[in-house]
């Protein structure tokens, strides 16, 4: 794995300085015991004053709390909702469950406590719409199926060299090899023509690691701009020819075609979360 590729990575994941005002709210933590508040943090803040939490007991609207704190989600525990908590998700887990089932099966645990013992405001709607594992297990297999590769490379176009890389394989369900660029660096050498030798990308991963079933080469400002622009944003990349998609399979076509929907969704928590 290339160190430098991985922090690079990474590194797409920040808001560039500017690029969008600094959010000021942030989640709301509030511990209770009966109508006494025991501790409240926001984060980014740090701890509030008991005595500022207007709190009543069971059935204190929280918008208001919220909203005097800036807070853009409040969740209320009562004491002993955390242990009852853990202690239903332990009853779900199991040791043969992987990291993605185990996580639901918390989720699941908590989506039972809400409204007794764990009030939250704005509502987590998504906990209502929670798919089994075996559908998420289904939808990954049709996304990336068993023998098959990956491939994402950022291109730098000052340097001509790759910025980024990441190739991963599956087999048996699960991603069973995360690698990038250095495990054919010894065969490719990749420039300024990337956009038309990238191929010699493909055929390297099919021989040492796996056929691609799907592959995605951008430049290092397109790819900032598909991280932090809006839903669609790769397909627009793709139109002025700023990033390829090649293997582009049916699934990853239709996930593309779907991003207008994404954020369509998130405007709806949005708005939700402004109510």
């Amino acid at each position: 794995m290339d160190g430098a590729h991985w922090g690079n990575f990474l590194t797409l994941f920040r808001i560039p300085e500017g690029a969008r005002p600094v959010r000021r709210e942030g989640l709301l933590l509030v511990f209770v015991s009966g109508r006494k508040v025991l501790r409240a943090v926001r984060a980014g803040y740090g701890p509030i004053p008991a005595q500022d939490i207007d709190w009543h007991g069971r059935g204190t609207p929280l918008a208001p709390i919220r909203k005097r704190h800036h807070a853009s989600r409040v969740v209320v525990f009562e004491e002993d909702a955390l242990p009852r908590l853990f202690g239903g998700a332990e009853s779900l887990l199991g040791h043969d469950q992987d990291l993605v089932q185990q996580v639901m099966n918390i989720l699941r645990a908590a989506r039972l406590q809400l409204g007794d013992g764990i009030w939250v405001d704005p509502p987590v709607w998504f906990l209502g719409l929670l798919p089994t594992y075996e559908v998420i297990q289904r939808t990954f297999d049709r996304v990336l199926p068993d023998g098959r590769s990956f491939v994402l490379y950022v291109m730098d176009e000052a340097t001509g060299k790759p910025w980024s890389s990441l190739i991963l394989s599956k087999s048996r369900g699960d991603v069973t090899l995360l690698t990038s660029h250095l495990a054919i660096a010894d065969e490719v050498t990749l420039g300024r023509t990337w956009r038309r030798d990238y191929k010699h990308v493909l055929t390297a991963v099919r021989d040492r690691i796996a056929p691609p079933h799907a592959a995605i080469f951008l430049s290092l400002e397109a790819a900032r701009r598909v991280f932090h622009g809006p839903w669609g944003s790769l397909v627009r990349e793709m139109a002025r020819r700023h990033a390829v998609v090649d293997p582009a399979p049916a699934v990853l076509l239709g996930i593309l075609g779907g991003t207008m929907a994404l954020g369509a969704l998130g405007w709806l928590d949005r708005l939700r979360g402004g109510a």
